[in-house]
């Protein structure tokens, strides 16, 4: 049954048939005919994307707790040495530049160098030095906390501004109308003093 899955050339459906109506005999019913070929069809594409997404997660680092999912251990067993879900990684072992006479016997007396560049342009780590970006945080931190302080410094003078003027309006104000008040009561006593 393994080799009807990996070939490429058998048709996939008969397959799916031939697998639904041997669980529908062992008292799986999963449905007959098409039905069934399309239900087995979809529990395997899913299960193999939840075992995918699981090994790929598990290659990751931040993710948190991560859930097994259902039948992990089977579906390991089918798919475990596929390449579609144990990716082969390729790094060039030719280093990046060799003499034009070395590259007919590069086999022979440069198997020593391949030895040594095999790995020369393959990053170390993809996660950042956590030294670095702290620093680079806290230089942005800083330089918004300027940023604020001039920003705070300008609206309060801003606001002490404001306060002034209204402070002076309200005494000219009060000046006036005192004023005013002073002026009505002399023309009052006048005006009670005359009669």
């Amino acid at each position: 049954m393994d080799d009807k899955i990996s070939d490429k050339k058998n048709n996939k459906n008969m397959l799916w048939t031939e697998i639904s109506t041997k669980l529908n005999e062992m008292g799986y019913y999963v449905g007959q005919g098409v039905q069934g070929r399309d239900k087995c069809r979809q529990k395997f594409t899913n299960l193999q994307a939840s075992y995918i997404n699981y090994k790929d997660k598990q290659k990751m680092t931040g993710q948190g707790k991560i859930v097994m999912p259902p039948s992990f251990h089977e579906i390991d067993e089918i798919l475990g040495s596929k390449d579609k879900t144990y990716t082969v990684l390729v790094i060039d072992s030719l280093p990046e530049s060799l003499p034009e006479s070395s590259q007919a016997s590069s086999s022979q007396t440069n198997e020593s160098s391949v030895k040594e560049n095999r790995f020369k342009r393959v990053k170390a780590s993809v996660v950042p030095n956590k030294n670095i970006v702290l620093e680079k945080l806290y230089s942005l931190g800083k330089e918004n906390q300027e940023i604020r302080k001039e920003q705070f410094s300008s609206m309060m003078t801003f606001l002490n501004s404001e306060s002034e003027k209204r402070h002076e309006e309200t005494m000219a104000l009060i000046n006036s109308l005192s004023k005013n008040r002073t002026v009505k009561r002399k023309r009052r006593e006048n005006t009670s003093d005359s009669d």
